[in-house]
């Protein structure tokens, strides 16, 4: 399991995770296609603050967030820095080739599919790449994760139910989030306002 650990005025406070060995294996098979144990790791504590931020970052995101393909994403990412650098079988990362078909295919998928929970292992299993290598190729040719993609698709989507005389917690269900509040959260933080004030302010331009 990892664990990680914060002292405070008041003592210590602690987060833990028991990650299931199969997805650990996932991270594996991208680099050492022929090791086949379950990773090792040597020193019991590390200190390393990149890593801690990608850990605090995957236990909010697994906290807080409804998108299974966020959720995969971000295990996927801070597994393969944590096993990469610091397991008995420690490596470098394969290097990703030019992979335009496969990215070109999950972002069809994304954009047609926008509203449905898509995990990623449905997204390795359309380009038949690993699940943590998919996540790297497509950030590298995009700029973003899949699943920040799939957000952007939302929002967009979003923005035209908007106009329309759905109701707010409609448009949130309709577009792919679980509800009002997911979609306030994230359109907050792409658009800098909310969906109630981007309705009122295209709703008054219109109207001039």
């Amino acid at each position: 399991g990892s664990l990680l650990a914060a002292r405070g005025e008041t003592g210590c406070s602690y987060r833990a995770m028991y990650p299931n060995p199969t997805l650990l294996q996932n991270v594996i098979d991208e680099n050492l296609n022929d090791y086949r144990a379950i990773p090792y790791f040597p020193f019991p504590v590390i200190n390393d603050r990149h890593l801690t931020n990608l850990f605090c970052n995957l236990h909010l995101t697994l906290e807080q967030s409804a998108s299974r393909l966020e959720r995969e994403s971000k295990f996927f990412q801070a597994f393969t820095y944590l096993i990469a650098r610091y397991a008995d079988c420690s490596f470098n990362l394969r290097r990703i080739r030019q992979e335009s078909k496969a990215v070109m295919r999950v972002r069809e998928y994304l954009e047609a599919y926008f509203e449905q929970d898509t995990s990623l292992e449905q997204l390795a299993h359309l380009t038949n790449l690993n699940p943590s290598y998919l996540v790297r190729v497509f950030r590298k040719e995009i700029g973003l994760p899949p699943h920040a993609f799939q957000t952007q698709v939302r929002i967009r989507r979003a923005k035209a139910l908007l106009l329309q005389e759905q109701s707010i917690s409609e448009v949130a269900l309709a577009v792919g989030f679980a509800d009002q509040s997911h979609l306030t959260r994230h359109f907050k933080r792409y658009v800098g306002i909310t969906p109630g004030q981007y309705r009122l302010k295209v709703k008054n331009v219109q109207d001039i």
